[in-house]
């Protein structure tokens, strides 16, 4: 996801703390308002401590990750953090309600794409086939008894890295509800929950970024106790032979999606659904996405199309001032 630019400063009066290191793959940045410099470090240390936790349980390239435990099961049966089963069940939500367009067992296919390396190709067609014959969520089987999770296809697995950040940022979000603070902004690689306000009161203020490349702000949201996250098909790309490939991948074809959306921003009461609402709403195109938007309770949102035509949703105009 990209990260949405952060236009909250504070006067030289104010005082704000903050720490910034690297986990899933992306900045992780937390900024805390309110309280002394002592109590700021250990807060702060605290904070990344969480992401270390939660990074050990679901990063899939290391051996001892619940996530890895579960992509080697070939369809045994494993037992997992019970915050493992509620991030899944989380995703199968998803995947239910989209008939599989967003699922969760995408790992066969994106493992094939590498939209890091500095020269990116396109997987073969055939593997991509192969593979998209394994993504099948229905394959998953979650007993909450034991915290178990089977897939029955041996050569099934999982990817969770549509939804991984804002869940952690809720986990985070949800200790520094716990301390004497007067506002925090915590940043997930884009995935961003907000918790009271500035020390001056003001709501803060996320900067969306424009997807064409300017460097500018299209719009900005001004929020208080919300999550809000961007993604658009432009940052994780490359070009070949005249044609953009991008990282939202077609569950059907192996393919990047087919979409009209160049960047969406969500926003909700939560990290976690903003997360997976924004591949969700790429996924599905601008119109089936303002509809999913209007129907959730408490979400709006902000779609830049390819065409650089703005959509919002009926509410979103409240927390919007043009730049």
């Amino acid at each position: 996801m990209i990260v949405p630019v952060l236009l909250c400063g504070c006067s030289s009066q104010d005082r704000s703390f903050s720490k910034s290191d690297m986990y899933f793959d992306t900045i992780v940045s937390i900024e805390i308002f309110g309280t002394s410099k002592e109590e700021a470090d250990s807060l702060l240390e605290e904070c990344m401590l969480i992401c270390d936790h939660y990074e050990m349980l679901w990063e899939k390239n290391l051996n001892t990750s619940d996530i890895s435990k579960i992509n080697h099961s070939r369809s045994n049966k494993v037992t997992v953090d019970p915050d493992t089963v509620k991030l899944v069940s989380k995703a199968l939500s998803y995947s239910e309600q989209t008939n599989g367009k967003f699922d969760v067992t995408i790992a066969p296919v994106s493992k094939l794409w590498d939209f890091h390396d500095v020269s990116p190709v396109i997987p073969d067609d055939q593997k991509l086939k192969e593979a998209c014959s394994h993504v099948d969520y229905h394959c998953i089987t979650i007993d909450t008894n034991d915290d178990s999770i089977t897939l029955s296809d041996p050569d099934a697995a999982i990817d969770v890295g549509s939804i991984a950040k804002g869940f952690v940022a809720d986990r985070v979000a949800e200790y520094l509800e716990t301390q004497s603070i007067t506002g925090a902004i915590i940043n997930m690689g884009g995935d961003i929950r907000l918790m009271g306000s500035k020390p001056d009161g003001e709501l803060f203020n996320i900067g969306i970024q424009d997807p064409f490349g300017s460097g500018s702000c299209t719009e900005s949201v001004y929020l208080s106790d919300k999550a809000v996250a961007t993604s658009g098909t432009y940052e994780r790309c490359f070009i070949a032979d005249g044609r953009r490939y991008h990282h939202i991948l077609d569950t059907d074809t192996g393919y990047p999606v087919d979409t009209d959306i160049e960047s969406v921003t969500v926003i909700c009461d939560n990290a976690e659904d903003c997360d997976c609402l924004c591949t969700v709403c790429l996924i599905e195109g601008s119109q089936k996405a303002l509809d999913i938007i209007e129907k959730t309770e408490d979400t709006e949102a902000v779609i830049i199309l390819s065409d650089k035509t703005v959509l919002w949703s009926s509410g979103a105009q409240r927390f919007i001032r043009q730049q």
